[in-house]
């Protein structure tokens, strides 16, 4: 069992439109990655919502998937995506029992699917480490999966501490990167989607 944190709060300034909302595959964006985080096994999704929360929760109303779908509003949205990231954590936390590990994603990285979620999960399961992510040149960074010790430890830090400074707190040795080739291919623009789109028919 796995829990999985959707990060989708943002508000889209430079694409003009929710990209959350944007079409993919015959779904909004944010329902394409909650459908690739339930194969990858997520038994529950806590989708962060905040500038078009209600819309977002809407879009969940026109599919069935296998994961229960929770939702986290973020009041403090606007301050970035930091903010999101400690609520989506601490809904966890306050909500989800048990131990099992946390997977957190992003919803504008359509490229990524099941099978890398998948792995991300197999690590943290089959060994001694804290989290897996995803390798940047800036460092390490989401998707991610957290061992839920790790998660309890971070989430007392304040102010606007994303994922990969959280990363960097933790022990070298207990940290493993993977490489994703389309882990910077995110929508900020409308040219980002375009070109996007166009990838997208070469992975079919």
């Amino acid at each position: 069992m796995t829990i999985a944190i959707l990060l989708a709060a943002g508000g889209s300034e430079r694409l003009g439109q929710p990209k959350q909302l944007i079409d993919w595959n015959g779904q909004p964006l944010v329902v394409h990655t909650a459908l690739e985080l339930a194969s990858a096994g997520c038994s529950d999704i806590v989708v962060v919502t905040g500038a078009y929360g209600e819309k977002v929760r809407a879009a969940f109303d026109r599919v069935t998937l296998s994961s229960d779908i929770h939702f986290a509003d973020n009041p403090d949205w606007s301050q970035g995506q930091a903010t999101s990231l400690h609520c989506g954590v601490n809904h966890v936390l306050r909500a989800c029992v048990g131990e099992a590990p946390v997977l957190i994603s992003l919803c504008d990285q359509p490229l990524i699917g099941a099978s890398y979620f998948h792995r991300l999960v197999d690590v943290v399961n089959d060994s001694d480490i804290d989290v897996a992510a995803t390798r940047y040149d800036r460092g390490a960074g989401v998707p991610a999966c957290f061992r839920r010790t790790a998660l309890r430890t971070l989430s007392v830090q304040r102010g606007d501490i994303g994922a990969c400074k959280w990363i960097r707190q933790l022990p070298a040795d207990r940290v493993r990167l993977f490489t994703h080739p389309d882990a910077l291919l995110d929508i900020d623009t409308p040219a980002d989607y375009e070109a996007l789109s166009e990838a997208r028919a070469t992975h079919r």
